[in-house]
C-alpha cells in the first residue's frame, strides 16, 4: 500500500515540476509575467499576462497548476506587499496600495495578443477565480 502511495504522489510531484518547466519557459522568454492588476482599488488581483500563443500549448493540468502558483503567490504578497507595488515609496497613496495588496484574495489570467518593444500588452482579461 505504501508503494502505491508513494507512486502516486511522486507521479504528482512530475505533474508539478512539468508545469513548472512550461511556465518557466514562457517567463525567461518574457511571453507571461505575474503582477497585481488593479492594486490601486480595493479588490486588486494576482494575475498572470500571458501572450495568447502560449496559453494556447498550456495542457488542463498546466492549467490548474497555474491556479495553485497565483494561490501561493497571493500568499507571498500579502506576506511581502512592497515586492508588488510598483509605486515609490514616497507615494502619498503607497500604504493605501499595500493594505489592498495584503486584502488581495481573487487571481486572474490576462492574454496578450503582442509585444510592444519587448513589453506584453493586455488584451483581454479571461479568467477570474478560474
Amino acid at each position: 500500500m505504501k508503494k502505491i502511495v508513494m507512486s502516486v504522489l511522486a507521479l504528482g510531484i512530475l505533474v508539478q515540476l512539468n508545469a513548472s518547466v512550461i511556465i518557466d519557459k514562457c517567463l525567461k522568454k518574457h511571453n507571461c509575467d505575474f503582477l497585481v492588476w488593479g492594486f490601486v482599488t480595493p479588490d486588486p488581483a494576482m494575475t498572470f499576462v500571458v501572450l495568447k500563443t502560449d496559453w494556447i500549448k498550456f495542457s488542463e493540468q498546466d492549467k490548474n497548476d497555474l491556479r495553485n502558483i497565483l494561490k501561493q503567490k497571493i500568499i507571498e504578497a500579502k506576506k511581502n506587499p512592497d515586492k508588488y507595488n510598483t509605486l515609490s515609496p514616497s507615494a502619498p497613496i503607497y500604504n493605501k496600495v499595500n493594505q489592498n495588496i495584503v486584502n488581495m484574495s481573487s487571481y486572474s489570467v490576462i492574454l496578450s495578443g503582442k509585444k510592444k518593444n519587448g513589453a506584453l500588452l493586455m488584451d483581454d482579461e479571461i479568467l477570474i477565480n478560474f
